[in-house]
């Protein structure tokens, strides 16, 4: 008698094992055909493009090569007129890539692009970049113009950029505008301006010449 009821619970014992393990089996095809093929491809897609960008962004470091100015045009979309003057102007250069990065914190660059050596000042255009996307400048005192030409120093502890647009060869006329970014902000810091170029006692001293207000 024990034995055939020691027999019919293995039965039942193995009857509940293969229900437990059909139902769990079950479940697990139940899953995986729940999930859309589509969904499957698009999450494939953004790991393959955001695996791809990462590869492909330069580093921002100093002393960067004619072939780091390659990579960055690539991220930055600086305009084909200024590459086109770069190209020109230093047709032979090796080691003079014509772009700085200057630090404004927060992760965030502006981006000096060298386009030509120009006459008696070089061209560069201005851009903003946050380590995923880029803008040109609006500078106040230059608008309408795709090329600053000016004289351009870099102030990191203040983080301020100054431009000396030069109207004489000698540097005694012309404007020169200092810019803040600090607290994340562009703004108009001084602004001066020297329109008698043949004076005899004319200066290249900027803060010798009138302070002007420019328009909004």
């Amino acid at each position: 008698m024990k034995d055939k009821l020691f027999s019919v619970e293995r039965q039942v014992f193995r009857f509940q094992h293969r229900d437990t393990e059909a139902q769990r089996h079950g479940l697990l095809r139940y899953d995986f055909k729940a999930v859309p093929l589509c969904l499957c491809v698009s999450v494939l897609k953004i790991l393959f493009f955001t695996t791809c960008a990462a590869a492909q962004t330069p580093r921002v470091r100093k002393n960067l090569t004619p072939a780091d100015r390659a990579l960055w045009r690539d991220v930055l979309r600086w305009p084909e007129s200024c590459e086109q003057g770069y190209q020109e102007s230093y047709p032979n250069e090796e080691r003079y890539s014509g772009l700085e990065f200057h630090r404004l914190g927060r992760g965030r660059y502006l981006v000096e692009v060298t386009c030509d050596g120009g006459g008696i000042q070089p061209g560069a255009v201005f851009m903003l970049y946050d380590g995923r996307r880029a803008r040109s400048l609006k500078l106040r005192g230059f608008e309408g113009e795709t090329e600053v030409r000016a004289l351009a120093g870099f102030n990191q502890r203040r983080r301020e950029l100054s431009l000396m647009s030069k109207a004489d060869a000698m540097g005694t006329c012309g404007l020169f505008v200092r810019y803040s970014f600090a607290g994340g902000l562009l703004r108009v810091v001084e602004a001066r301006r020297q329109d008698d170029c043949g004076n005899p006692d004319g200066t290249p001293d900027t803060d010798r010449w009138p302070r002007v207000r420019l328009k909004e």
